[in-house]
């Protein structure tokens, strides 16, 4: 799926580059981390919570830090979520109390980032933008022909920092450590 989608990006950012339009990608970012219920066709029986959020934040690193979009400048156009919240991430403010929806104070705040961004966007000045989209080294550069899956391959999970489910949503025990 997730191969699928980062080529179907690739091509969405060829061809609007070639039109000399900029492109800036917010990756996707989710927000229920458990199965909501019961009914095999809202997740299939083997859902993993955990493996799934994982493999969320690892394409977000793969988009960041993938050849084809950092067309320009060592500089990537894709705009994490944490740049567009601030610290809202990290405590989990994104999220209304039920843990799916985004709460209003996150959406005025990712609105507001990038209304005030607006003409470095427009521009391509990245060095301009204060939403700090990440500065790529080269030698940490995705070549263009490493699929996600191929890339997911040489993380180490075990170095990888555990991730904490903020304390005011209600999200089971086992994404926790």
């Amino acid at each position: 799926m997730f191969d699928s989608l980062a080529d179907w990006v690739r091509e969405v950012v060829a061809f609007l580059l070639l039109m000399k339009h900029n492109v800036f990608i917010i990756p996707p970012h989710p927000a229920y981390f458990e199965k909501c219920c019961s009914r095999n066709n809202h997740f299939n029986a083997s859902f993993d919570s955990k493996s799934y959020y994982f493999k969320i934040l690892m394409f977000q690193e793969y988009l960041t830090r993938w050849v084809p979009l950092n067309p320009k400048t060592n500089r990537s156009c894709v705009l994490l979520l944490e740049s567009l919240t601030t610290h809202m991430v990290k405590e989990g403010l994104y999220l209304k109390p039920d843990g799916i929806h985004w709460s209003d104070s996150a959406l005025k705040t990712m609105s507001s980032q990038l209304e005030r961004n607006l003409v470095p966007l427009q521009r391509y000045d990245l060095d301009k933008l204060d939403l700090n989209p990440p500065t790529i080294e080269k030698d940490k550069l995705i070549p263009t022909e490493v699929t996600f899956t191929k890339f997911l391959k040489t993380v180490n999970i075990e170095s990888l920092p555990a991730f904490k489910v903020p304390h005011h949503l209600k999200m089971s025990d086992k994404l926790s450590t």
